[in-house]
């Protein structure tokens, strides 16, 4: 007996070493399962959980996420940390990705249609299912979920899920695997707003119209781990809070969500709810201050969430070895599904690799016949089929839209525009587009299918125009064009078109001259927005090898800090006065406002521009952009000699919105004259020497 009192310190000891022990193996497999809401920009503030989490050491084992919590969560799960989600979000221009511009920078060369109608094969109308496509923000999103090794969402570094909602039966979808930029751009398809999201088959739209706060699927998928549910939903407003269309979308989709969300969170073991009820749906103007309401939200409540953590990490989380390729297939564009699928056959018989894969959809993706893409991976054993599926635009298309400025009488116009695709053959496009003003232009052009190394164009011009130079009298011609030609399709090459170019002219005697003409055009590709985006483009034309005509083009811009860019501009024509439609007219493409309405004609002229754009406001729907800029010209006669130097220094705003851009300016000039003005829309190529 007395032994047995002597050991029992000891053995006391010896319990308490292995309870600590057991206790310390199981901390290192604790862990949570997050379930991030939908709410917008609101989202942002899951960065800063996710942040406060990860550097207290809290092992997050899962994600789901519906809408902003779907994009928030996929990246995280695909292995971005805390840091690296905020400055990916407060890098990126969210309001230019939604405005699915190609590239943010680059200068608007089209105007923007009020009306867009097009027709499918059975002559149906097929409009838009939403104010915004999103495309810009699946490519953006495409390029940063390369990261990501498997297809399997469950596999991946924190295992993943995204919440949709089927359009068509009005049931839940809950995605694993697959595209997990699809899948994020699914789950935030807001009706009305964003475009529904083909999927697999079905039409998806914002997983919020099931479950904004999808507790439950979280529960299902990881049942033996604590939910903590992030609840950036918002509280509904008064009718005085509400003064715009936003806060009328916001309180729409607060009502929508508001009972589903209030029956998952009574599932939810944890809630952290981020102060961010004065955050309006669509204002990501702040990204810091959003993410770091998050990561204040998340640091009062971190030691109530450290004692929820479970003790084991489930074995089937884990990463698995990629399966082999067995084949590429290419559905939805037949006429370059050859060429496509040859560049991709050395992946057959290779371990599965996402990023190459995301590479091909983003080549894709930048056909201009392409309405959206995404792929499907169709397993077989330890194989598995990479299925590209290529949804194209309406096969007719029609749009108006039109121009006008107080600057110039001969330069407003309304425009009247169709497009056909596949017209004589799978692939090819005609368009045919008439302004209608002061001065007339109709041009109709076809371009062959793609497929080849070269591409059949043609284009058919007709001008009757008028115009007042400032040194000259009044000028006026009727001028026919045609040019037929091949363009070089290769990518990876500078793009070039060469053919030959037929020309008549009515008006200062009739004639008519033929000839050689080349295009070129360049823009560099790097996807760095510290490298500034640049393009050129140019034409030369000899006919019968006596006059040489042609103009070069460029323009560059450099983003200067978070809201500044410096855009440079500039470009050089080669024409010939003795024939009006055949002069340089130096102010006549708005280059130099001041000299818009009366442009100095000569044979050549060279101009250049700089401007400091700052994005003073920009919001999901428009932005106001007001610009300091300043440029100079150079008409100049046959022998380069210059006869006039021009020059103006202004402001310029700018106020793009979806439907229609908006520019008031006021500058001054060589002549010590002020000018102040306005334009709406974009200008139509009005006049230049090679064609019109």
């Amino acid at each position: 007996m007395f032994i047995k009192n002597k050991a029992r310190p000891l053995m006391i000891f010896l319990l308490s070493v292995m309870l600590f022990c057991i206790q310390s193996d199981a901390s290192a497999d604790e862990g949570v399962v997050l379930a991030l809401s939908g709410g917008g920009a609101k989202g942002l503030a899951h960065i800063g959980v996710i942040k406060v989490l990860q550097d207290e050491g809290v092992q997050i084992v899962g994600i789901v996420g519906t809408s902003m919590g779907a994009i928030i969560g996929g990246l995280a799960a695909a292995g971005y940390d805390g840091d690296e989600l905020a400055n990916i979000f407060q890098e990126l221009d969210i309001y230019e990705l939604f405005s699915d511009s190609r590239d943010g920078k680059t200068p608007s060369s089209q105007s923007k249609s009020i009306i867009r109608i097009g027709y499918d094969k059975e002559g149906r109308i097929v409009g838009r299912k939403g104010l915004m496509e999103g495309k810009g923000l699946y490519e953006e999103m495409l390029k940063y979920t390369a990261k990501a090794e498997t297809y399997d969402f469950m596999k991946l570094p924190i295992p993943f899920a995204a919440v949709a909602t089927d359009l068509e039966t009005g049931d839940m979808v809950v995605i694993t695997k697959g595209n997990l930029a699809s899948a994020m751009r699914a789950s935030m398809a807001l009706p009305g707003i964003f475009s529904p999201w083909p999927y697999e088959g079905k039409l998806l739209i914002d997983g919020g119209m099931v479950a904004n706060l999808p507790v439950r699927v979280a529960k299902e998928l990881f049942p033996d781990y604590p939910v903590v549910a992030v609840d950036v939903t918002g509280k509904l407003v008064t009718k005085e809070e509400i003064r715009s269309i936003v806060d009328v979308l916001g309180q729409t989709v607060g009502i929508v969500t508001a009972k589903n969300v209030q029956e998952d969170l009574q599932y939810s073991d944890f809630v952290i709810r981020p102060s961010v009820d004065d955050i309006s749906l669509m204002n990501f103007s702040n990204a810091s201050r959003i993410i770091e309401r998050g990561a204040v939200a998340a640091a009062q409540e971190i030691e109530n969430i450290k004692l929820l953590v479970a003790n084991k990490v489930d074995e089937t989380y884990t990463s698995a070895e990629r399966p082999v390729v067995k084949n590429v297939i290419l559905t939805g564009l037949p006429d370059i599904e050859k060429p496509f699928i040859a560049e991709k056959r050395w992946w057959i018989g290779r371990p599965l690799n996402m990023a190459l894969v995301n590479k091909a959809l983003l080549e894709l993706l930048r056909h201009d016949r392409v309405a959206s893409a995404d792929y499907k991976l169709l397993e077989d054993d330890e194989e598995v089929t990479v299925e590209f599926v290529v949804q194209r635009k309406p096969p007719k298309e029609y749009k108006f839209y039109g121009y006008s400025t107080n600057l110039s009488p001969y330069n407003r116009w309304v425009s009247l525009e169709y497009t056909g695709r596949d017209v004589l053959d799978i692939g090819d496009e005609a368009n045919l587009k008439l302004w209608l003003g002061e001065n007339t232009l109709a041009r109709a052009s076809y371009m062959g299918k793609e497929g080849g190394a070269w591409r059949f164009e043609s284009d058919l011009a007709f001008q009757d125009w008028e115009i007042s130079p400032e040194n000259s009298g009044k000028v006026d011609w009727k001028r026919s064009f045609l040019y037929l030609g091949f363009s070089k399709v290769d990518e990876d090459l500078l793009p070039f078109s060469g053919g030959f170019a037929f020309d008549y002219i009515d008006g200062d005697g009739s004639d008519h001259h033929w000839g050689p003409m080349v295009k070129l055009f360049y823009k560099n590709k790097s996807t760095d927005k510290s490298k500034g985006y640049f393009e050129a483009k140019g034409v030369l034309w000899y006919p019968e090898g006596e006059t040489l005509l042609g103009h070069l083009d460029f323009y560059s811009s450099f983003s200067v800090g978070d809201k500044l860019s410096l855009n440079f501009s500039g470009g050089l024509e080669k024409g010939d006065a003795s024939t009006p439609a055949w002069a340089s007219y130096l102010g006549g493409h708005g280059e130099l406002l001041s000299r818009y309405g009366h442009p100095v004609m000569a044979d050549n002229t060279a101009w250049a521009r700089v401007g400091l754009k700052s994005a003073l406001i920009r919001g999901w729907f428009a932005r106001f952009e007001p610009e300091f800029f300043g440029a100079v010209g150079y008409a100049m006669d046959d022998d380069w000699n210059s006869f006039d130097d021009i020059w103006e220094v202004g402001i310029r705003l700018n106020i793009p919105n979806r439907l229609i851009d908006l520019n008031v300016f006021a500058l001054y000039d060589d002549r010590s004259d002020w000018t102040f003005g306005f334009s709406v829309g974009m200008p139509p190529l009005s006049f230049e020497p090679v064609m019109p």
